[in-house]
């Protein structure tokens, strides 16, 4: 079994006959335990180069599924197995809640799924609620959406001043739905009592690598991104 104690909220663990480990919200343990044993067709699949995200219908909400996958030229080879622990999807719930706890515009954090497959390797899943209305950045100034960049400024300071650095920050990782922005994928974040100004940097610098590598510096324009940011907050 792993330890599940120090995640925020009110989760529960189930080890599974095939020896998956499972960290679930306490009310809906049942359905998503089901769920994860026995996935019925999923409503919609985003595919990435790094796996897919499948969206089911449960208890009268949508869910996300997210499945962890290496990218790269070796992936084809390594697949979905990841060295543990500690076990990444585990990590992900943990930052997730902790960010819940503190108010922070993350993803609803639903469960976990902990697959060993031989010796230290293990496949992982993740349970997030799927956000209403919800498209990614990315696609927005794709369909020819402008002057983002203060609300999404916004989210990034709030989760930097709660002390949550991400770890890969991209365009496709702010999500804009009915709850505003929030900011997903917190794989291999970190948690910190306080971000210092180079964790700060490092995100702003990897943002804009993102925008220019997806071309789309005429759209979203990190100089102004850059002065929301710098003006919001305490």
């Amino acid at each position: 079994m792993t330890d599940f104690q120090t995640i925020p909220g009110d989760f529960i663990q189930r080890q599974t006959p095939d020896g998956n480990i499972l960290i679930l919200h306490r009310e809906l343990a049942d359905p998503l335990t089901e769920l994860l044993q026995n996935p019925p067709e999923p409503l919609e699949t985003i595919s990435t180069g790094k796996g897919a995200t499948r969206f089911h219908k449960l208890a009268g909400i949508e869910v996300a599924v997210k499945e962890y996958y290496h990218g790269g030229l070796l992936a084809p080879l390594i697949r979905d197995y990841y060295f543990g622990p500690p076990h990444r999807a585990l990590e992900e719930l943990r930052l997730l809640a902790i960010g819940q706890e503190r108010g922070l515009p993350l993803l609803t954090p639903l469960g976990c799924a902990i697959m060993p497959i031989f010796g230290p390797l293990f496949c992982y899943r993740l349970i997030t609620r799927r956000e209403a209305g919800a498209r990614n950045l990315l696609q927005c100034l794709r369909g020819g959406a402008s002057d983002l960049e203060e609300s999404c400024a916004a989210a990034l300071r709030l989760l930097h001043d709660g002390g949550i650095w991400h770890s890969d920050l991209n365009l496709a990782n702010f999500i804009l739905g009915e709850r505003g922005v929030i900011i997903c994928d917190l794989d291999r974040g970190k948690q910190f009592a306080q971000l210092s100004a180079r964790q700060r940097e490092n995100n702003l610098k990897r943002l804009a690598r993102s925008t220019s590598k997806q071309g789309m510096d005429q759209h979203f324009f990190m100089a102004r991104f850059r002065r929301f940011y710098e003006s919001v907050g305490p």
